[in-house]
């Protein structure tokens, strides 16, 4: 009887604490001007701002992005917009899509096409190819000297540094285009604030355990184990 109490106190400490463990939320953003974001014509200083939590949804990640161009000589709107995820990504994966325009998902996953690049017609001066997201534009908020596209995804996956690229129509023949700085580029950083010198925050990997969680696992098994030991010598 004390070894089966020990043992769901033990567990109740692992599982009560790891939400509180687990709970993450990041924000960050990449400008043009500033070096972190390259955007064409009208978007030489368009804003990409992104806020990514497992808390507003328990059991999943929300992304959340606030693409900005601002007004010039003319107001450049937004025609698509395309965000890496992991070549392992899925349907299965996204559990809701919080915003009303339409999709469309390229990774290993979803064959034939498995990458976004600038051999599609539709994505002039791209740097590179990914697997991605690529949304339609939503309807955009402003006060006429500015549009706010919102992009919010709901999904099982975890985040890692990652790329974006958006893309209007042109202007005086130019291709009004944006993207990450550090795009195709690669990096070791860790999952943080900011955008660790020109990445985005985007889905990767299923969520797993952190590594406090397996700490405390550890102890609430060495603490069953000890526990079983004395009771077994009396």
């Amino acid at each position: 009887m004390k070894k089966t109490l020990i043992l769901l106190f033990a567990l109740t400490l692992v599982l009560g604490t790891q939400e509180i463990v687990r709970a993450d939320s990041f924000t960050g953003s990449i400008i043009g001007g500033v070096g972190t974001l390259v955007g064409t014509d009208g978007w030489s200083d368009a804003q990409l701002g992104w806020t990514v939590n497992n808390t507003s949804n328990p059991g999943f990640w929300t992304y959340e992005y606030d693409f900005v161009v601002y007004k010039h000589d003319q107001l450049k709107e937004l025609s698509h917009i395309i965000f890496e995820v992991s070549p392992s990504f899925g349907p299965a994966d996204l559990n809701r899509i919080l915003t009303t325009p339409s999709f469309e998902l390229r990774s290993d996953t979803t064959p034939p096409k498995t990458t976004w690049g600038p051999s599609d017609s539709g994505n002039p001066s791209m740097p590179g190819s990914i697997p991605g997201l690529k949304f339609g534009a939503p309807t955009p908020t402003g006060d006429g000297s500015y549009f706010l596209y919102e992009i919010k995804i709901v999904t099982t996956r975890g985040p890692m540094w990652g790329d974006f690229y958006a893309k209007d129509g042109t202007s005086t023949g130019v291709d009004v285009v944006a993207w990450n700085k550090q795009f195709l580029f690669g990096t070791n950083a860790v999952i943080d604030n900011g955008n660790a010198g020109g990445w985005v925050l985007v889905p990767d990997t299923a969520t797993v355990p952190e590594p406090g969680i397996l700490i405390l696992l550890g102890i609430a098994m060495s603490a069953i184990g000890a526990a079983s030991w004395k009771i077994s010598k009396f």
